[in-house]
């Protein structure tokens, strides 16, 4: 399952990505994400804290939108991992974890 949703702001566009961004939806998202470039619409964010899970498919969309310069929200160790990884970010992997002392 996938669910998109565009909300407007200031600043320009927000893409909201939840569920699966795997296989067929990931398709689904690139085709979505096409159609939004095509009609020159500002997407200055793409939110997917609300994504599950993700494929090489997936991850090649994201990595699609980080290089035309749209900052990918994230939230939650799955996605963290995998937008550091496309950004080169480790830190953001790291945000909000909390040091143990012993």
């Amino acid at each position: 399952m996938l669910r998109m949703t565009v909300k407007d702001e200031v600043d320009g566009s927000r893409l909201v990505i939840e569920g699966r961004l795997t296989e067929v939806w990931a398709d689904e998202a690139r085709h979505y994400w096409n159609s939004l470039v095509a009609t020159r619409r500002v997407v200055a964010v793409v939110d997917v804290q609300g994504v599950i899970a993700v494929d090489a498919v997936g991850k090649a969309l994201m990595q699609d939108i980080h290089r035309r310069g749209v900052r990918l929200v994230t939230k939650g160790c799955l996605m963290n991992s995998v937008v550091a990884d496309i950004t080169g970010d480790c830190q953001r992997s790291n945000k909000g974890a909390r040091r143990r002392t012993t």
